[in-house]
């Protein structure tokens, strides 16, 4: 159902629940027995008289939808069905019974939201937002001011209300919800959260998109593990901190985990509506847990370094701090709080981009720019880790006795995870690059400058000469036939109509970015494949020296008991005797006096024998023997 379930001990991964190992299905519902869905949905569900949006998509959900279930269940329980019995009244009773009543209250109304308003030249931020009657407030507010060209909402988590507001009030497709509440590797059979895939042009999504991405996290202790995977069973949608298992290097502080964690980021955009105001779009992100620190400190800051010289007090301020730096071991560090945060800090940041405002072609490519810039740098992070550990592994290969960590070995063990993950970690960003790279007026900004309607190449553009950029006919190509977005006309909103407002990099400037990612998890592995033969020769050749020494001593016993076989042959002849006093001490030196010479014998025939020229000849002899018993 995920990857990257544990065979460590339970105590060790907090979000491993041996009792929800896919096995309890009666208490969530699987994919085929509706009687059981439709008990355990009587227990769950609740009114819609004052929720249209629920209503609505259950209605969905039980006339074809059936996909839409999960969401239908998610707004209804507050989080995912598999923690629906953490919270059933029903089945706990006193204290727990109202900590559960509690914590399902708690997260259908939570709400992490901020409203970024998109200007000709600057950007206004409103929020946070952190109830869902604020926000309903602030969406019935409507835009005010013509200046306005773009307005982003951007939330953090998903909760029942949140949905319900957004949903109801800007008519969101309910599949943009339910494709942000889980981030599950593959399903098990049985699994009734596998979410269809689109199938040619039918259906297919043209204002939304989803980009997959992972995180990687450091916890000086297993304890910070555990309470951060604690942390995350909080989060109403479905995420959690994964141990690599990479973590028993040389190097590594023992106890510290490296933690991976799945992560996405739906980006809706609404479609064009002519002369109704400015375009609005939302983004939703995933929470952060608090615990430990992003690994390596994080991304790079993407101001520009200040020249030698210049005042401090003209550089660059930085982000307020926020709760979690407040809890941080560092706090005085401006940057790389949680995502969410960092996410609204460097998207009102417009002169880090390439493109200044005035000359853009859409005021939506900002927020993009930054989404990209903060995906693109975990993923190079990502890269860079494995390229670590990796190495590791080659060390350990090289000199086991330096790099192996002490009471470890060198295994493959450690390879085993990223030989699962790589793949995903493939499929994530091609489906990036096939997705968002065929966004709105993706194709014009991605080139250089255009004079006439020609880009340097000499190639011709038609959009822009008929100096049209805001509206954007993508080519189908034979790279874009998957993407949701492609062959598809899409409109930038807020697009300058000139035809010399052409681009200088904007969303394409990270494509190249991508491209090299992949291009590394395609190198790691081939590399995995490599040193996993290698680790296996390597492994099979200690074996082989293993079964030398033991054959050696082996035969050593050999010799030894060769040796004392006259010794024992004489003794049994001696032994015939009624009567052991009867042995005189002529016959005890007459013992040795024959057993020793016939040992000594013995044993030089024995050695004479095992010689591999002695041998040589004697399977010669025998060849000849038997060829001889043939012609007879």
């Amino acid at each position: 159902m995920g990857a990257g379930l544990s065979r460590l001990a339970v105590e060790e991964d907090p979000w491993f629940n041996p009792e929800l190992r896919n096995k309890q299905y009666d208490e969530f519902g699987d994919a085929y027995r509706d009687d059981v869905y439709a008990d355990l949905a009587e227990q769950w569900n609740i009114d819609t008289v004052n929720r249209p949006y629920l209503a609505y998509v259950r209605q969905l959900s039980q006339q074809g939808w059936i996909h839409l279930r999960l969401l239908a269940d998610f707004m209804q329980i507050g989080t995912h069905p598999q923690r629906w019995k953490d919270l059933n009244p029903e089945k706990l009773s006193g204290e727990k019974r109202k900590e559960a009543e509690k914590d399902r209250k708690r997260r259908a109304e939570k709400a992490e939201a901020t409203i970024l308003d998109y200007y000709v030249d600057k950007v206004k931020k409103t929020g946070p937002i952190q109830s869902a009657t604020e926000l309903r407030k602030e969406l019935d507010r409507g835009i005010t001011g013509d200046d306005i060209r773009f307005r982003l909402y951007v939330v953090e988590d998903l909760s029942r209300e949140v949905i319900e507001a957004l949903g109801q009030k800007l008519k969101i497709e309910p599949d943009v919800f339910r494709s942000h509440i889980v981030d599950y590797a593959w399903y098990n059979v049985r699994d009734r959260w596998r979410d269809p895939p689109y199938v040619g042009a039918a259906g297919r999504p043209t204002n939304w998109m989803q980009l997959r991405y992972v995180t990687a996290r450091y916890f000086e202790t297993r304890e910070q593990f555990k309470e951060a995977g604690t942390e995350a069973q909080k989060f109403n949608i479905l995420r959690r901190p994964d141990d690599d298992h990479s973590n028993k290097a040389w190097w590594d502080e023992p106890g510290a985990v490296v933690a991976l964690t799945r992560s996405r980021a739906t980006f809706w955009l609404q479609k064009d509506q002519s002369g109704s105001g400015p375009r609005v779009g939302v983004l939703f992100l995933d929470p952060t847990v608090k615990k430990g620190s992003a690994l390596w400190r994080g991304r790079r800051i993407w101001h520009q370094t200040p020249q030698f010289g210049s005042e401090g007090e003209s550089w660059p301020k930085p982000s307020p701090q926020s709760e979690t730096q407040k809890e941080s071991l560092n706090p005085n560090y401006p940057y790389n709080n949680s995502f969410y945060e960092d996410f609204i800090y460097w998207a009102q940041q417009l002169a880090v981009f390439p493109v200044s405002p005035k000359e853009q072609v859409s005021s939506a490519h900002v927020p993009m720019q930054t989404l990209l810039h903060l995906i693109c740098s975990e993923w190079l992070t990502m890269s860079d880790y494995i390229k670590t550990r990796l190495n590791q592994v080659d060390l350990e290969i090289v000199n086991p006795r330096q790099f192996v960590a002490p009471g470890h070995h060198v295994s493959d063990q450690k390879l085993h995870m990223w030989r699962r993950f790589i793949p995903l970690y493939r499929e994530m960003v091609m489906e990036t690059l096939e997705r968002v790279f065929h966004f709105p007026c993706y194709r014009e900004t991605s080139r250089g400058p255009v004079v006439n309607g020609t880009d340097p190449g000499n190639r011709t553009i038609p959009q822009l000469v008929t100096g049209n950029n805001a509206t954007t006919s993508i080519p189908d190509t034979s790279t874009t036939n998957s993407s949701p977005t492609a062959s598809q006309s899409t409109t930038c909103p807020g697009g300058d109509r000139s035809a010399n407002a052409s681009a200088l990099g904007s969303i394409g400037s990270y494509e190249n970015d991508f491209r090299l990612v992949l291009w590394h998890l395609e190198e790691y592995q081939s590399r995995i494949n490599h040193v996993t033969s290698v680790i296996t020769a390597v492994m099979s050749i200690a074996d082989s020296r293993r079964a030398m020494e033991d054959n050696y001593n082996i035969g050593r016993l050999t010799w030894l008991a060769t040796f004392f076989i006259p010794f024992s042959l004489i003794a049994g002849a001696f032994s015939m005797t009624d009567d052991i006093s009867t042995i005189s001490n002529h016959t005890v030196r007459l013992y040795f006096a024959v057993s020793v010479p016939l040992a000594f014998v013995t044993a030089v025939a024995a050695l004479v024998m095992s010689r591999p020229k002695i041998k040589r000849y004697s399977a010669a002899l025998k060849r000849g023997s038997i060829a001889k018993w043939k012609d007879i």
